[in-house]
């Protein structure tokens, strides 16, 4: 899937959408690896204009990881698509919840990172740590 996540931020978004549909064919029973290739395809219909169906692909990963109880690496990337899809799909309201929720989530693993440094990379350094705080203070002030 890192492939297709590559494809999709190059802008290949016929070549990611097969690469991820693909990666979920591929894995037909639900895992971690199948989670992330629909991730993926989120993120994906998301840049094609596919809002509605990005945030629907979203909603049900955050559920399903919820449900879980667990929070894979891949987490913060699909709480920011999901955000996205929601605020692209004229659900602003909603988009803002989920993303104040990401964001303290964010902070609250950032804290439990004792040294200032290491817990500022984790924040600055991290793309998507960054975007997602980037993206909360433009929605959230």
């Amino acid at each position: 899937m890192l492939h297709a996540s590559l494809l999709c931020r190059r802008g290949d978004l016929v070549a990611a959408e097969r690469e991820a549909l693909a990666g979920i064919e591929g894995l037909a029973m639900p895992s971690l690896a199948h989670d992330w290739a629909r991730s993926v395809l989120a993120r994906v219909r998301l840049a094609q204009g596919r809002s509605a169906e990005a945030a629907a692909i979203a909603e049900d990963l955050v559920a399903r990881l919820q449900a879980l109880g667990f929070r894979p690496p891949e987490a913060t990337e699909l709480t920011l698509v999901h955000a996205e899809a929601l605020h692209a799909a004229g659900s602003t309201d909603e988009a803002r919840a989920a993303l104040a929720a990401a964001r303290a989530d964010l902070l609250a693993r950032a804290d439990r990172i004792p040294e200032a440094e290491i817990r500022r990379c984790f924040l600055e350094k991290v793309p998507e740590n960054a975007r997602l705080l980037a993206l909360a203070a433009a929605w959230l002030g």
